[in-house]
């Protein structure tokens, strides 16, 4: 299954000023490769953690707990699903453009597999523009496709990347279950 949404005014209506941009994809395995390179943003705080890594704990936070709700188990946040989800977070910015797939035709499966995580069935949320975690899930949560993949029981891992470079914020979750 492969789905994308066109540009929306979904957080304009909550939020008077921010359009939500954004699509799902998923697909068949394929065998896994190698690890993905880490994300840094300038001006991390004590002991290294940066903004961008808070605002990713805050979006597990909240994506966890509106699938409570929704009856499902919390998800795990796995590492390599993490540098998945910074690295595109992170290429994007740096390339400018927002898709699902890089110019080189690469998707989240693609980039879950470089990072070694061998899965059964994925899933990704992006968003770019958002100032804040609450209203990047706000904007996931507004729209019946992501909103679909957030309550998805059957996705067990999650990984959260953002970008906070100029023209952003970039926001990436990958979501996975093992196989």
């Amino acid at each position: 299954m492969q789905c994308r949404r066109s540009a929306a005014p979904v957080l304009a209506a909550l939020l008077g000023v921010i359009a939500l941009l954004g699509g799902c994809t998923s697909r068949e395995p394929v065998p896994a490769g190698s690890a993905a390179a880490l994300l840094t943003v300038p001006g991390a705080g004590a002991g290294g953690r940066s903004t961008a890594d808070e605002y990713a704990r805050r979006v597990v936070t909240l994506v966890n707990a509106h699938r409570e709700q929704a009856g499902c188990e919390p998800l795990r946040v796995d590492d390599r699903l993490a540098a998945a989800a910074r690295a595109h977070a992170g290429d994007m910015a740096s390339r400018g453009y927002y898709e699902h797939r890089s110019p080189e035709g690469r998707d989240g499966g693609d980039r879950i597999t470089a990072a070694g995580y061998r899965w059964s069935r994925w899933a990704e949320n992006i968003h770019k523009g958002p100032d804040g975690p609450e209203a990047a899930v706000t904007g996931w949560l507004a729209s019946p496709t992501h909103e679909r993949i957030v309550a998805d029981c059957a996705l067990k891992d999650t990984g959260v990347g953002v970008s906070l470079e100029p023209g952003g914020p970039w926001w990436v979750q990958d979501f996975a279950t093992s196989g």
